[in-house]
């Protein structure tokens, strides 16, 4: 069978959801299958004018907050999904259909931050009676594998292979169940995860979904083969509550897991040890999340390992501490999380008094607008008021320093992606397993918005930023390709072996990167020689202005890749003053390193044109942290430089307080050469 995508099921809206599937060709001869009736369960039917005014919120919430709304389906594309849903809620609909009508449209903006949940009345009744399978799978090479059972139930063992569920063959469940998951881009290798397993919603996608598409059955009747055996068996067994389902043993995480219960680590073999991160949520029971990491990786370097395995496998993402907290113990230089976070609007008129979220809401429905910068795509937070993911993160102090391997699956998304894509780029890691889901880009996530649908009760997570990763290079339609693509199989599952693990084990270690010798970028190459000009700065007892002439010069470095500046200031008879650093640039991180003459640097993310190509006046802006008067600020500094002209303003404010203020300004010409 053809598997249908969600316009095509949206254009079968004339037909109730079995008649859709038996005009699919889905439905083969079998026992009669015995549907609950409608008022089993708490659906409602809405009028049309309350369904089309249900309609027209989300769209107008959609296309005002989603910065991603087109980014990986084209709006004619969403246009249409939209009229198929405007055209079916010209008359009355139940509350199931239209929820399961909206899921479809949301799944074709391929985000895995954008979906619906489920009026509050169904979330309830279904967490209390039977509508789950009573068992847990894993869909491995297309087949549906058994790794829990209900005890209470005679009938099937672990590791069957399910192949027809109530009549309907298994394939054709998952290719019509899996139209309704979310995915970030065309990411579809990573739908049989997220029906087997998803941390939200109702536990499992495919359980989830099933009656809405197929109606509440009161049985489940079941053929299987046995573990190893070709001939099938049939036995019929009862759906369980969410509840219920929650308690089912199986290989995975419980529902709903947090960071610091699921993180664990452990040694393989004298040389090896193995951490699992099987989550970074954070929020539900929030850790201090890099001094949870730091006794982890205290442990592991008093344990003397050299090669260590991080398994992501079953880690969807989750909070942003856990997530680049990681990072900092395992990175070996500074580097900067994202390039960019952009928003489409910042304002939203009437749309907040739907909306529930997270955090102050006076702050972020009515943020200043000082604080983004306006694009051709809406505002950019600017890097002092985001300081986590914009401003440069240096090593933790107890940063492994030995060989680094992922273990990947498509289960990864969202921050574990982010990750995956991060330390891939920073050459700290190879990656082993299979491909992950996510966008290696940066997923459109940031707060998320929840829109309530007032006359269904149906709401709809709307994401408000997209996260733009500071990586050199990503898979366009998402996903990373790991280094070592490892598939699991049938006979692993039923055997219990990780051949994933078994592979990162026997790799050999990677041959050392040898860096190639850092040339002077551009920009620097540009100011070396000798400026004449003035040093302008605020005097902190009079508040007044001072004005000095100094001397620069610049000189590279004997490192090949920085430059010494020195400065001689002239502050009246017989006060020369003298100071000076060494200010190096990692183009590819966009850092700016300042190192003063006690030794200790200060680093900037940089903002302009690095390479030193554009017309005159080259503009950057550094972004970063220091102390004045022994407090801590935000420092702003923009450079203007041309051939024979170099301008520096510093600008800082108390560290995320007020504006920033002048504090001083060099201006130099360059001195001709004689």
């Amino acid at each position: 069978m053809r598997a249908l995508t969600p316009i095509a099921l949206i254009g079968l809206l004339a037909l109730s959801p079995f008649s859709v599937m038996a005009a699919a060709g889905a439905l083969e001869a079998g026992p009669e299958i015995s549907i609950a009736p409608k008022a089993a369960w708490p659906v409602r039917i809405l009028s049309a004018a309350e369904a089309q005014a249900d309609v027209a919120l989300m769209r107008r919430s959609l296309e005002t907050i989603h910065p991603g709304l087109y980014r990986r389906t084209s709006k004619a594309q969403m246009d249409r999904a939209f009229a198929a849903l405007n055209q079916r809620v010209q008359r009355p609909i139940e509350t199931t259909e239209l929820y399961r009508l909206i899921s479809l449209v949301l799944a074709d903006i391929r985000c895995n931050h954008t979906k619906a949940e489920q009026p509050a009345e169904l979330e309830a009744w279904r967490h209390a009676n039977p509508s789950h399978l009573p068992f847990r799978f894993q869909i491995v090479a297309g087949k549906m594998i058994v790794v829990g059972i209900d005890p209470a139930q005679q009938g099937l063992s672990v590791r069957a292979e399910v192949t027809h569920i109530n009549g309907r063959k298994v394939s054709e469940l998952i290719a019509t169940l899996g139209a309704y998951v979310p995915i970030d881009g065309q990411a579809s290798w990573s739908r049989a995860t997220g029906l087997a397993d998803d941390s939200d919603l109702m536990g499992s996608d495919f359980d989830h979904f099933y009656p809405f598409v197929f109606g509440l059955p009161t049985q489940f009747v079941l053929r299987f083969k046995s573990d190893g055996q070709a001939t099938t068996q049939t036995t019929i067994q009862k759906p369980l509550s969410f509840k219920a389902w929650q308690s089912l043993k199986w290989p995975g995480p419980a529902f709903r897991s947090n960071f610091s219960e699921t993180t664990t680590w452990r040694m393989l073999d004298p040389e090896t040890a193995l951490l699992k991160a099987a989550t970074f949520v954070n929020y539900r029971k929030p850790v201090d999340a890099t001094a949870f990491y730091d006794q982890i990786f205290a442990e592991i370097k008093e344990s003397g390992a050299k090669h260590l395995i991080i398994d992501l496998r079953e880690n969807g993402g989750g909070s942003s501490d856990a997530t680049y907290g990681l990072a900092d113990f395992l990175a070996q230089k500074p580097y900067v999380w994202n390039k960019a976070i952009s928003y489409k609007a910042l304002r939203y008129g009437d749309l907040p008094n739907f909306i529930d979220t997270w955090g102050d809401r006076e702050a972020i429905f009515n943020a200043p607008l000082d604080q983004f910068a306006k694009t051709a795509h809406g505002y950019e937070e600017i890097p002092a008021n985001a300081p986590e993911e914009l401003l440069p993160r240096t090593p933790a102090a107890n940063a492994f320093g030995g060989r680094v391997t992922l273990l990947t699956s498509p289960e990864n998304g969202s921050g574990s992606t982010m990750l995956i894509a991060k330390l891939r780029d920073l050459g700290r890691v190879s990656l082993v397993g299979g491909k992950s889901g996510g966008s290696g880009d940066g997923p459109t996530a940031g707060r998320i918005f929840t829109v309530k649908l007032p006359n269904s009760g149906i709401k709809i997570r709307v994401p408000n930023a997209f996260n733009q990763m500071q990586v050199q290079s990503f898979e366009p339609k998402g996903g990373v390709t790991p280094d070592l693509l490892v598939e699991p199989r049938i006979e692993d599952v039923r055997l219990g072996r990780d051949r994933v693990l078994d592979a990162a084990r026997a790799a050999p270690e990677p041959e050392p990167k040898t860096e190639a010798t850092q040339a002077l970028p551009a920009l620097l190459s540009r100011l070396t020689g000798t400026w004449r000009g003035t040093l302008e700065y605020r005097d902190y007892q009079t508040e007044g202005r001072v004005t000095l002439p100094t001397l620069m010069q610049a000189t590279r470095a004997p490192d090949g890749a920085s430059l010494n500046v020195r400065f001689t200031y002239d502050d009246g008879p017989g006060k020369t003053v003298y100071g000076g650093f060494k200010l190096a640039l990692d183009t590819k991180e966009a850092i700016a390193s300042k190192t003063e003459d006690d030794g200790h640097p200060d680093y900037f993310r940089v903002i302009g044109d690095l390479t030193a190509t554009g017309p005159e006046p080259r503009i950057l802006v550094l972004w970063g942290r220091g102390t004045e008067n022994g407090q801590a600020v935000d420092v702003r500094e923009t450079l203007k430089v041309s051939a024979n002209t170099y301008d520096l303003l510093r600008e800082t404010r108390p560290k995320g307080q007020g504006v920033f203020q002048f504090r001083h300004a060099y201006h130099f010409t360059r001195e001709e050469k004689r």
